[in-house]
């Protein structure tokens, strides 16, 4: 491989390396927007969906905390996150009906 070759070749591979960061960029926002974590497995937010889920129907922390063998302390804080992270969606949703009207 000549100098010049290399050159050109490292050319498309950054050119293709922008393409993709630009797709992943729109994947992670789309995780993110559907309530997703991009740390988390999919079992994790699930179950933590399952949690906050029987809070709202009146299981009490202690009760879901001997459940599922987590604090109550954890708890109260997986709910927390996911309300402040439905109310965050809500205020983006109604930014971007403001801003299209």
């Amino acid at each position: 491989m000549t100098l010049a070759e290399a050159q050109s070749r490292l050319k498309k591979v950054r050119a293709h390396q922008k393409d993709l960061r630009k797709e992943a960029d729109i994947l992670y926002k789309a995780i993110i927007d559907f309530g997703g974590d991009l740390y988390k497995s999919n079992a994790i937010i699930i179950r933590n969906k399952e949690i906050h889920e029987k809070h709202k129907s009146g299981k009490t922390p202690s009760e879901l905390s001997e459940e599922y063998k987590l604090t109550a302390a954890r708890i109260i804080f997986i709910c927390e996150r996911i309300e402040r992270k439905a109310r965050e969606s809500s205020l983006k949703i109604q930014r971007a009906k403001v801003e299209r009207a």
